[in-house]
C-alpha cells in the first residue's frame, strides 16, 4: 500500500439484508491521517459498514479496497473492537485469555513473545495489573479497556472499534478517547459513536452513515444535518458547545 493511497475505498456499495437496505450506493474513500468517525441512527449502516471492512460480509454490489487489497486479505492487519462479546460474561477466562485472542492469525507466534505483546496491549490501556483477573470481574469501563487491549494486541495497521465507549459515563468515556488517540497515527482508527458532541473534540472529519454515506468536517456539523440523519436532535448527541453552529447543506 502506498502512503497516498486511501485506506478504505468503497465504490458504488449496496448491501441489503433480505428486503431491508443498509447501504445504498455508497461512494467514499478513507484517506490516512486525521481518526475519523462514523456516525449515524441505529440501524443506519455503520455496523455493517465496518463488516464489509473486515470482509465479514459480502456486498450485493459494488467494490471494497482496505489497505490497498481485498477486505479478507487485509484482515490481519486490522484491529477490530466488536460492539457486543462473542463469549457469555459469566464464561470463565481470564483477562490475559482475552487479549490474546486478538493475536490469532497474527505473525506473532512463541509463547514468550506473545505473553509479551499481550502484556504491552494491557499496559498501553492502564490495566496491566488485571492481566490474571476474571474477565467477567471486571467493572464495565475496564472490559472496554480489555477488548481494546485485545483490539491493538497485534499491532495493526488499521483499528476499527464499533461504539467503544458505550454505556460509560463522560469521564470514563473521556479517558478512553484519550487511550485510544495515543495509538494514532501508528494504527489507523475508524471508529463508529452515537455521540457527536463526545466525538467533535476528537475527530476532525465524520463518515454520516444513513443507508447514504457522506463525509463532513466535524466543524460544520450543525443541529439541522443532525435533524437530518437522526430524523431529531437527540440531547445525548449535542452538547451544543463543543459543535459549530454553521449551517450545512449536502
Amino acid at each position: 500500500m502506498q502512503a497516498t493511497e486511501p485506506l478504505v475505498c468503497f465504490k458504488n456499495v449496496s448491501l441489503a439484508y433480505g428486503d431491508n437496505v443498509v447501504l445504498q450506493d455508497a461512494d467514499f474513500d478513507i484517506n490516512p491521517g486525521e481518526p475519523l468517525c462514523v456516525v449515524g441512527p441505529n440501524g443506519g449502516g455503520k455496523t455493517s459498514l465496518l463488516k464489509l471492512m473486515l470482509g465479514l460480509v459480502k456486498p450485493d454490489t459494488g467494490s471494497i479496497h482496505v489497505l490497498g487489497t481485498t477486505p479478507i486479505k487485509a484482515r490481519k492487519s486490522i484491529g477490530y473492537m466488536p460492539q457486543v462479546l462473542q463469549f457469555d460474561a459469566k464464561f470463565p477466562i481470564t483477562v490475559a485469555e482475552v487479549v490474546a485472542m486478538g493475536l490469532l492469525g497474527s505473525q506473532v507466534s512463541g509463547e514468550e513473545s506473545r505473553a509479551q505483546a499481550v502484556a504491552g496491549a494491557l499496559k498501553a490501556v492502564g490495566i496491566e495489573k488485571r492481566l490474571g483477573s476474571q474477565f467477567a470481574s471486571l467493572s464495565g469501563g475496564q472490559q472496554q479497556r480489555v477488548l481494546i487491549a485485545r483490539a491493538i494486541v497485534s499491532k495493526p495497521t488499521l483499528l476499527l472499534l464499533d461504539e467503544p465507549t458505550a454505556n460509560l459515563d463522560l469521564t470514563l468515556e473521556q479517558k478512553l478517547l484519550e487511550t485510544l488517540l495515543q495509538f494514532h497515527p501508528d494504527m489507523k482508527i475508524v471508529m463508529v459513536s452515537h455521540d457527536l458532541g463526545f466525538v467533535s473534540g476528537a475527530v476532525k472529519q465524520v463518515l454520516c452513515v444513513n443507508k447514504q454515506v457522506h463525509t463532513h468536517p466535524t466543524e460544520s456539523i450543525s443541529s439541522e444535518l443532525i435533524g437530518e440523519l437522526y430524523g431529531s436532535s437527540p440531547r445525548r448527541i449535542l452538547h451544543a458547545s463543543d459543535l459549530g453552529h454553521d449551517h450545512h447543506h449536502h
